[in-house]
């Protein structure tokens, strides 16, 4: 039977191998030989990648948790413009946020800023005519903290009863010169966002959601 690869076994962890290029799974030790095998065919795409200066590709050659850690590996590879194009490849891919790197990544002070975020996008936020702009973040007790929020409270309630707990709806203010980006009208995105850093916002109320009673299917 082969042995595990070391850089594999250091990324095993109560019987789970969760390595930044291999997708996570049990380990069974009977597949060590296949994950050195994916792990191989990986290596040789990231050294391909960085050979030819494809930096998006290695990014990309992570899984999603490893790809803000990997974005901020390559930052300094990557021109301005590339840089604040991937911030929002990558954000938008994301699905569980650290708000310190994000907030490492956000503040990276880099030119073309304006490349975050597409020309409709500028227009839209450019057409909102307050300064102060209300917020909304649906979340739960353990995620009221968050980078991420919407113009639209029904857009934020929708993300509230996705979540597993009591759903929690959080108003709070922001300085429409402080929105570090809006997205809008994306691929696979159902609602609008605004990313605001935690310490640029006033947060206003936190209102807890009613709970909405589970559909009981019945047999026709």
């Amino acid at each position: 039977m082969a042995v595990l690869h070391g850089d594999l076994a250091a990324y095993v962890r109560n019987d789970v191998l969760r390595h930044p290029l291999l997708p996570s799974r049990r380990y069974d030790a009977r597949f060590s030989g296949l994950y050195n095998r994916e792990l191989q065919v990986k290596m040789a795409d990231m050294e391909m990648a960085e050979v030819t200066r494809n930096w998006p590709k290695m990014i990309w050659l992570h899984e999603r948790a490893f790809r803000p850690e990997a974005l901020q590996r390559v930052a300094d590879k990557m021109t301005d413009s590339q840089y604040w194009a991937m911030v929002a490849e990558v954000w938008l891919d994301a699905d569980i946020i650290d708000i310190d790197r994000w907030t490492d990544i956000w503040t990276l002070p880099r030119a073309y800023r304006d490349h975050v975020m597409t020309v409709d996008e500028h227009k839209a936020l450019a057409q909102i005519p307050d300064d102060e702009i209300t917020i909304y973040r649906g979340c739960t007790a353990n995620t009221v903290q968050g980078l991420s929020w919407s113009l639209n409270p029904s857009d934020a309630r929708m993300v509230a009863y996705r979540l597993d707990g009591a759903p929690l709806l959080v108003t709070a203010t922001v300085e429409k010169q402080r929105i570090q980006a809006f997205f809008s009208g994306r691929p696979n995105r159902e609602t609008d966002e605004v990313v605001v850093l935690e310490r640029d916002y006033h947060p206003v109320s936190v209102k807890e959601l009613p709970r909405r009673r589970a559909r009981v299917m019945q047999a026709a």
